[in-house]
């Protein structure tokens, strides 16, 4: 399939995703048309980005993401509320965040006034506005 953008930047398309970074929301429509297929055209409306899970800090000196690893390093001194309240979503959308650690067969959540233990194998769960996409980063405690 070829495609033609009048304002989606090719690097932006991938397999089964289009990213309209820097998009206010509202409504906006999405026309595919595949070549040689007249009569072949799907019309998506896209109404809210609902669905982000992907995050960002405020303070880097509390926590630190990287995004394309799916990272995300922690202060060893930092507390899970504070750490909590320095991650904000990419869009501005409202997100929900648990704190997960493995303890043998077992999944058990941090507390608020908890510290990440460097020993544990520690998730970060992102629950999206939409309350049912959920991303996943790996946690780190730094040193």
């Amino acid at each position: 399939m070829s495609f033609v953008t009048s304002f989606i930047d090719p690097a932006q398309i991938s397999a089964g995703k289009i990213t309209l970074a820097g998009r206010s929301a509202g409504i906006i429509i999405i026309q595919f048309h595949a070549t040689g297929y007249f009569d072949a055209v799907v019309t998506q409306t896209v109404i809210e980005p609902t669905a982000e899970v992907r995050v960002k800090s405020t303070d880097s000196n509390t926590v630190e993401v990287e995004e394309a690893r799916a990272l995300v390093f922690v202060d060893k001194n930092a507390i899970v509320g504070n750490i909590g309240s320095k991650l904000i979503s990419l869009n501005g959308t409202i997100q929900m965040y648990k704190f997960v650690y493995s303890s043998g067969d077992e999944m058990k959540e941090y507390g608020l006034g908890d510290k990440i233990n460097p020993n544990h194998s520690v998730a970060l769960h992102v629950t999206a506005a939409d309350d049912s996409t959920i991303g996943y980063y790996t946690v780190l405690v730094n040193p």
